[in-house]
């Protein structure tokens, strides 16, 4: 798992991150910093085609992770395959999805 400096560190390279980790401790631990316009552009596009859906939020996340790299995080998606899924909330944070409106 990453200790406060490690995550500190990720922060100060990539600005705005988020973490996501396995209600099991220990189990896995992502790191996904914000996405870049044209990636969510392309997430939203893929996950309005029927042929491209499925695999529309894995590619997401995979462009947005920044802990821990690549080739283990593509080994950690052979073991718990939904870790995608699970980083919905935190996808909808860095990209401002998640708001609440203010009406006076």
């Amino acid at each position: 798992m990453l200790t406060q400096e490690q995550s500190q560190e990720l922060e100060v390279q990539h600005g705005r991150i988020a973490h996501v980790r396995s209600r099991q401790e220990g189990e896995w631990e992502v790191v996904l910093k914000k996405p870049k316009r044209s990636d969510y552009k392309m997430f939203r596009s893929q996950s309005h085609n029927s042929s491209q859906a499925a695999d529309a939020q894995e590619i997401l996340v995979r462009k947005m992770v920044v802990y821990p790299d690549a080739d283990t995080f593509m080994a950690m998606l052979e073991e718990y395959p939904a870790i995608p899924e699970a980083c919905t909330g935190a996808v909808a944070l860095l990209t401002g999805l998640a708001a609440a409106a203010d009406s006076k």
